[in-house]
């Protein structure tokens, strides 16, 4: 499960790409250095995304940790084994 955090601003009204487009403050250069790392488990999540609103991280984390999934937090910085 690949998951960050942000604070929505506005919706983005544009025919290109996916029809549902959020524009939001977030770790933005962090999640950059971290688009697409291979190595270990991780494999990338793409353009593609679910936003959940509120602060649903740590029950994330918990839900994952019960379905024996792996997390990666992509708005920390990782290590450059990724």
């Amino acid at each position: 499960m690949v998951v960050h955090g942000g604070r929505s601003v506005c919706n983005i009204d544009s025919e290109d790409g996916c029809r549902t487009k959020l524009a939001a403050e977030a770790r933005v250069e962090t999640i950059f250095s971290n688009w697409n790392k291979f190595g270990g488990w991780i494999a990338p999540a793409h353009w593609h995304r679910v936003v959940v609103y509120g602060d649903w991280r740590k029950h994330l984390k918990d839900l994952a940790r019960l379905l024996r999934m792996d997390i990666f937090e992509e708005d920390y910085a990782c290590s450059s084994s990724l």
